[in-house]
């Protein structure tokens, strides 16, 4: 009789009894099955989730079906070890007990789950995620990014209470919240304080909860740069009178992505030269004009800021830059950028697989780059688990979400990224985010007004004025139409009506869906011009 098993997860997938003998099933979808039990972090999985990930494209019959057949097949192969396999209605599981994981060759280049291979396509989106997550492709030891380095910045988040002890733990659960969202900016290396009593570092950011006699506690939270007592921000939320759950509360969360763009953006005028915060900001609020000089120079500055430190944060951002090359056409997507693209990605899971902007990139590439929605999705859940603060976390966890049919659930997600980056650089990008979900639901004044608002904030901003031209033309609005053709042909020199209804690769897809409605619209349009 066996105790256990062993499972072998990196080279040829395995599961070795205590005799030697190699237990899987034959089966390409109960190897699968193994598979996707062995990697949870409990042997267990809900019977649902594997009916979707292995038989994706069969009806809810077949899909029970199938899974239960599965399930005698490993019955047969496992007789010897019993109550290994732990089942009722709901889920299905193994004994942890009677589990071991061999992860030998990690890290070491060995493939993980080599030879499994399932046809379905949510099993394989499930694989090459997993693949990218657990460092199928080494990191050079060397190249690993430095808990600190020369070009670090250095910030303090110091919590001003030291009498109450409900301001106390309010402000410690912020500061924990506070703290891992500046520790995923670049270059960025955060203290905590419960006082100042060393010597002050360059940014100081101050936690202080406010309990009124009366009312809902206030947390006000500061920025201000020690050298010149330079206030670059101050912001308060009323977070709720729970201290467990005010660090998760709408508005600290708010304030922590007011706080994180402030830092990112911010550069001392006393340093003499850059540091890779510096050139990661810089980057950052270059490629998100979405212009084609300035997105050009952001990847040169996350080039050179490369060079200085080999992070997988700043490989993330070059993803992203590239991205918006890419969806703007500002580049030919020949086979060495979109091999280009696939190395940052890679590079950045393997060097920062939990870092919320570098999920969020790699989402957004495998959305625009490989149509790969599920996969797209999944790294965007993420990147939201990780950091609920994150807008662009939500920005991509909503543009997944569109593309895989789940309209309203896109909504949700576009809305939280909105109130998040309100006063932050990513503001006019969340707007037009709402906006593009609304023209999908048919909700047209509620996109209109979101395509103009994004269109006010950032006026060279050309996806906004792509969709309005397309919504007022439907909306029978061709004076308006018109004016936004007009600012549209002076952002973009080959820019035509014309172009949108014949170029299938122009960049309005998701408008595509009114079918013969938006022919029609825009062809008025065009006999208007």
């Amino acid at each position: 009789m066996f105790d256990c098993l062993t499972v072998r997860l990196f080279g040829p997938f395995a599961a070795i009894s205590a005799s030697g003998d190699d237990l899987l099933p034959r089966g390409s979808k109960a190897r699968a099955l193994v598979a996707l039990l062995v990697t949870s972090e409990t042997f267990q999985r809900r019977r649902s989730w594997l009916q979707d990930m292995l038989w994706s494209d069969r009806g809810p019959e077949q899909r029970a079906a199938s899974l239960r057949q599965a399930l005698v097949e490993l019955r047969r192969c496992w007789a010897e070890i019993p109550d290994l396999l732990q089942t009722d209605r709901q889920s299905i599981g193994l004994d942890p007990k009677k589990v071991r994981i061999d992860r030998t060759g990690e890290g070491s280049g060995a493939l993980f789950l080599e030879d499994v291979k399932v046809r379905d396509p949510a099993f394989v989106s499930w694989l090459r995620l997993q693949r990218l997550s657990v460092n199928c492709v080494a990191p050079d030891p060397a190249r690993i990014e430095p808990r600190m380095t020369a070009t670090d910045r250095t910030i303090t988040v110091l919590c001003r209470s030291d009498h109450d002890p409900n301001a106390i733990a309010l402000e410690h659960l912020v500061q924990d919240r506070v703290c891992f969202m500046l520790g995923e900016c670049a270059g960025i290396r955060v203290r905590m304080a419960k006082a100042l009593s060393v010597e002050p570092d360059p940014l100081l950011c101050s936690l202080k909860a406010i309990l009124p006699e009366s009312g809902p506690p206030v947390l006000r939270i500061t920025l201000e740069s020690l050298p010149g007592a330079l206030m670059l921000f101050s912001g308060s939320t009323r977070p709720g009178r729970d201290p467990v759950t005010a660090a998760d509360a709408p508005g600290t969360l708010a304030l922590c992505a007011q706080l994180a763009d402030i830092v990112r953006c911010h550069r001392s005028a006393a340093e003499s030269s850059e540091t890779v915060s510096d050139l990661v900001g810089e980057a950052v609020a270059l490629m998100f004009s979405f212009e084609p000089a300035k997105t050009s120079a952001a990847v040169r500055k996350l080039e050179t800021a490369l060079s200085l430190e080999r992070s997988g944060v700043i490989m993330g951002w070059l993803a992203q830059a590239l991205n918006i090359q890419f969806v703007e056409r500002h580049v030919t997507a020949d086979a060495a950028f979109l091999e280009r693209v696939e190395a940052c990605c890679r590079e950045a899971l393997a060097l920062a697989p939990t870092n919320s902007d570098v999920l969020a990139s790699v989402a957004n590439a495998r959305v625009n780059f490989e149509k790969d929605y599920a996969a797209g999705f999944e790294l965007a859940r993420r990147a939201v688990e990780v950091n609920p603060a994150n807008p662009l976390a939500w920005w991509a966890l909503s543009n997944a979400e569109l593309c895989i049919g789940r309209v309203d659930a896109a909504l949700r997600s576009a809305l939280r990224s909105q109130f998040l980056a309100q006063r932050t650089r990513y503001e006019f990008w969340a707007d037009f985010q709402v906006a593009l979900v609304f023209a999908v639901k048919g909700t047209t004044d509620a996109a209109l007004t979101m395509g103009e608002r994004s269109a006010a904030l950032r006026p060279g901003f050309r996806p906004p004025l792509r969709y309005l031209v397309a919504l007022h033309a439907m909306n029978g609005d061709l004076g308006r139409a018109r004016d936004k053709v007009l600012r549209l042909v002076a952002e973009e020199e080959d820019f035509s009506v014309v172009r949108m209804l014949e170029d299938r690769s122009y960049p309005i897809g998701i408008m595509r869906r009114y079918g013969s409605a938006l022919t029609e619209s825009l062809k008025r349009l065009s006999g208007e011009l």
